[in-house]
């Protein structure tokens, strides 16, 4: 919040954790509360829990990913609609993966609830273009290892395996490479563009 002070935008923080549905709603009603109006949302958090092999993922595990990524996204949506309907204008941007897209090894979950999170873009962009709302996701290649990951041989090889095969040979940064990209799809220059899913991954797809 500090950043946005600096450069003059107002901004408003809260508390939020996206596995409850109650603190999604409250935030897009202080939200529209606050500056009269929702022009727009990012979905953008979910839980990640680690590498897991396919057969051995638990269902407490299926269960908090599908919460936090599929349901929280869900409920960020329907939050915003009415609010986004009654203008006529609106845009929603979600967060898929290319571990979904291709099916990374070890990430059985995760992926399948970023790919559930494209099936819901869809749907959403089919239903709602005639209010006026935007529907897109992408999928970014941008990530740093955690400290307390560094050790985990199996993301040391992963990361050493997407430097070794991407076209750029780096991961993106998140504001420079990512961002333009999320404040286009939250703009009116995407007026035409509903349903899609952007790879804002520097060729990693097509390299796959």
């Amino acid at each position: 919040m500090g950043e946005l002070t600096d450069i003059g935008c107002e901004s408003l923080g809260r508390m939020c954790d996206v596995r409850r549905r109650a603190d999604i709603e409250d935030l897009v009603a202080a939200t529209a509360d606050r500056f009269g109006r929702v022009d727009a949302i990012v979905n953008n958090a979910v839980t990640y829990g680690g590498p897991q092999p396919l057969a051995a993922i638990t269902e407490a595990q299926m269960d908090d990913v599908y919460t936090s990524g599929v349901k929280a996204t869900l409920w960020g949506m329907q939050a915003v609609y009415p609010h986004m309907r009654a203008a006529g204008w609106g845009r929603i941007v979600n967060v898929g993966s290319g571990a979904g897209v291709i099916g990374f090894p070890g990430f059985g979950a995760y992926a399948a609830a970023k790919e559930a999170i494209r099936a819901l873009t869809r749907t959403a962009a089919r239903e709602w273009a005639a209010d006026g709302i935007a529907v897109n996701c992408y999928c970014p290649a941008s990530y740093e290892i955690r400290a307390d990951h560094v050790t985990d041989p199996f993301l040391a090889a992963a990361d050493s395996r997407f430097r070794n095969q991407h076209p750029t040979g780096r991961a993106g940064d998140a504001e420079n490479d990512i961002g333009p990209v999320v404040r286009f799809l939250c703009s009116d220059a995407c007026r035409y563009l509903t349903g899609e899913t952007l790879m804002v991954d520097g060729g990693a797809y097509v390299s796959a």
